[in-house]
């Protein structure tokens, strides 16, 4: 069993000795220190589990000395025992806001001393191995995510090349003459893009959340990137008979933006959009310039997202629970955060002003 380091701190060499002569037969390990400096150099040495400290002493004061241990991060959680002559109510609140732990008046007596001693050594305890479970739960997540990563690189190999072959059956023409196998092969395109936009989101998630994400800025027109993303989304727009209109001012048509980014930011969106708007409902994407930046809206009729669930539903995995339906919003709007944060835009959701559903807004920088 491990042996419990007790630091006892005072000037006065019999008070030390009076302190020993009490704790010595529990067998504790116990330390002296005679001044606060020498004690702050012991615990920084070799922290111990409990610290005895006398308040009046010469130089810097026990009051300090508890305050300096519970301001440090590394020593916050060690527990301090005031030990003083003073009972003043002043002294009292003073050893409670430098961070005391608990009081003892002089003379001590030997039964409160070892039963506090002991009770706060059993919470330092605890708090020990909570804090290691902390720390070995921190290591099989890091396992997990390098785990995770792994497979998710393997499975883009097999993908790049099944998007590869349907982009060449779709240019060499190679069954031009089946209208209904074209539109097939438009599918498993669309299919097979979503699949890429998710591992390359999970991917470039966690270079997001490790700051080592690298955005490439270029003037981008926002007409060029939606057409790349209204292609990809059409088979489900018309699936559920939707109408899609486009408003885009001449003054917030471009935005300084890393192209592919932007267009797995409207992906998202767009996708979300179609998957919550009722049937042959309208899904409005515009454009507007605020505050030197443009601000761009999908806009759908759906059932909207309450509002005391719009910051989580930008958390990984955050799921939330609609009047009629319960919405799990995966990875997708996650990485719409990140991705816009790192190009130093905002974004959220709010009411479809006057009409029922949600409107996704994000901001990017114009070309100044």
């Amino acid at each position: 069993m491990k042996q419990h380091k007790i630091l006892m701190v005072d000037d006065d060499v019999r008070n030390l000795r009076v302190l020993k002569g009490i704790l010595a037969p529990l067998e504790y390990d116990l330390r002296e220190a005679t001044n606060g400096e020498d004690a702050l150099l012991q615990v920084a040495a070799d922290p111990p589990d409990l610290i005895l400290l006398d308040v009046m002493m010469p130089g810097m004061s026990g009051f300090e000395v508890c305050r300096t241990l519970k301001e440090n991060e590394a020593t916050h959680f060690i527990p301090i025992v005031l030990v003083t002559a003073l009972t003043e109510r002043e002294s009292k609140i003073e050893g409670v806001e430098a961070g005391a732990d608990d009081f003892l008046n002089k003379p001590v007596d030997v039964i409160e001393l070892r039963t506090r001693v002991k009770s706060l050594l059993r919470s330092k305890r605890f708090h020990d191995e909570l804090q290691d479970r902390y720390v070995d739960l921190q290591e099989l997540e890091q396992t997990r995510q390098s785990l995770t990563q792994m497979i998710v690189h393997d499975m883009r190999n097999p993908l790049t090349s099944l998007v590869g072959f349907a982009e060449l059956l779709t240019q060499l023409n190679l069954i031009a003459d089946d209208d209904r196998a074209r539109q097939y092969l438009a599918r498993v395109r669309s299919g097979a893009q979503t699949l890429m936009d998710m591992i390359n989101t999970m991917m470039d998630l966690a270079k997001l959340e490790a700051g080592e994400f690298v955005v490439k800025t270029e003037t981008v027109p926002i007409e060029d990137v939606l057409d790349q993303v209204i292609d990809g989304v059409g088979g489900m727009v018309e699936l559920k008979k939707l109408r899609l209109q486009i408003d885009l001012p001449d003054t917030s048509k471009e935005v300084q933006a890393d192209r592919e980014i932007l267009r797995r930011i409207l992906v998202n969106l767009l996708g979300n959009a179609t998957d919550f708007s009722p049937e042959a409902g309208c899904i409005t994407i515009r454009s507007e310039l605020v505050d030197g930046c443009v601000r761009l809206c999908v806009i759908d009729e759906g059932p909207g997202v309450p509002a005391a669930f719009r910051e989580h539903i930008f958390k990984k995995f955050g799921q939330i629970e609609g009047q009629r339906q319960k919405f799990s919003t995966g990875l997708g709007l996650s990485f719409c955060k990140l991705a816009v944060e790192a190009h130093g835009g905002k974004i959220g959701v709010a009411d479809n002003e006057g009409q029922g559903g949600s409107c996704f807004w994000f901001t990017l920088p114009v070309l100044s």
